[in-house]
């Protein structure tokens, strides 16, 4: 198992602590962490779609806008809801993204589990602050994906 992987979701699901992202964002190009200036979240567990709803996203919206993504952990979540910032989570079947997970990130079955049930356990505690959306509905239908895009983030 990546040591990284570990690591994440200690400080990211386990802990729900941000700061330490900040400086990994340094490290790990291709991830934005919230923040004061973010306009809009989008976040989800891994191999959701989370990169095809943020490119979409950044098609509907000026190249300076700030956009936080791809941490996969409810820390960026819980500071989105703090900061009032609003927030997609892509939401997919745990049978097609936790097998693709284990296969790209090869982490123990067990491991991958445990984070998805976390991640979903605090996104459905916090679901009045988020707009879940669901990955089938977003991949299938892109007019569906742009009107919840556009009902939740400004343009």
């Amino acid at each position: 198992m990546k040591i990284k992987n570990l690591i994440w979701y200690w400080i990211g699901n386990r802990l729900e602590w941000i700061w330490p992202f900040r400086f990994f964002r340094f490290l790990k190009p291709g991830i934005d962490i919230v923040g004061r200036k973010s306009v809009a979240c989008i976040e989800g567990y891994p191999r959701s779609g989370n990169t095809y709803v943020y490119a979409t996203v950044t098609l509907m919206t000026s190249e300076a806008t700030e956009i936080a993504h791809h941490l996969h952990c409810s820390a960026q979540l819980k500071e989105a809801i703090r900061l009032r910032v609003p927030t997609l989570f892509v939401a997919r079947a745990p049978s097609e993204c936790i097998a693709s997970y284990i296969v790209r990130e090869q982490i123990p079955i067990r491991r991958a589990i445990v984070q998805y049930l976390r991640l979903y356990r605090f996104v459905f505690a916090h679901r009045e602050h988020l707009t879940v959306i669901d990955f089938n509905k977003a991949m299938s239908d892109g007019d569906f994906l742009r009107s919840s895009i556009i009902g939740v983030i400004p343009s």
